[in-house]
């Protein structure tokens, strides 16, 4: 999170004496706009909505008082522009703030990881392994698929289809992870449904309405 108000600092300083569209057009402003995605897609990641929102906010925020500055007729310098250096200060008052918390969020993170682990090692599948698992064996039951046995994403492709309305699927790569969990509880050969497991009814395919 340092690291992006540093690299935000550095832009508006390197930029202060010419105009926001300068600013916005630099290989600088670039990466920091791909470095607040990052951050706001590791926050999520790591179980922290709420500071990733925050992040979101504040970075749109300033994008838009520098493109609303870079319309202007007669652009003020940015160093003369103080409604786009007050919006700046707010987004690195931000980051620096959750800075001060980020070795707690890995911890936080990597505790979750860890119990997570356990709990499938020791107590079963985790909640979310056994969803997919039991979504993969329906979709293996109802699909008709183009190889025998399907691959993995042809399974999830599938599934993208035929969930009911309402039901989210996490994107593939999460998927399959929860997928090879499952298995590797099961011991089962990939691509194999668990022996004696009926399907279940959580997927509607069209002979089903």
């Amino acid at each position: 999170m340092d690291d992006l108000a540093d690299m935000v600092e550095a832009a508006m300083s390197r930029y202060e004496s010419g105009h926001a569209r300068g600013l916005l057009e630099s290989p600088d402003w670039l990466e920091v706009r791909s470095k607040a995605k990052e951050l706001s897609a590791e926050l999520e990641i790591k179980g922290k909505p709420v500071a990733a929102t925050r992040v979101d906010r504040e970075y749109v925020r300033l994008a838009e008082a520098l493109r609303g500055a870079a319309a202007k007729n007669q652009p003020p310098k940015i160093k003369d522009d103080f409604a786009l250096w007050d919006m700046s200060q707010e987004f690195l008052l931000t980051l620096r703030s959750l800075s001060r918390f980020q070795g707690e969020i890995d911890r936080q993170y990597r505790r979750s990881q860890v119990e997570e682990q356990q709990t499938s090692e020791t107590k079963g599948l985790s909640r979310r392994a056994e969803i997919a698992w039991k979504d993969y064996q329906d979709a293996i039951g109802k699909g008709k698929f183009d190889n025998s046995p399907p691959t993995d994403r042809e399974v999830w492709h599938w599934l993208l289809i035929h969930r009911r309305k309402g039901e989210n699927l996490p994107n593939f790569d999460t998927w399959q992870r929860y997928i090879r969990e499952a298995r590797n509880f099961y011991g089962c050969q990939k691509n194999t449904p668990r022996a004696g497991r009926e399907f279940g009814g959580s997927i509607s395919v069209q002979g089903d309405l």
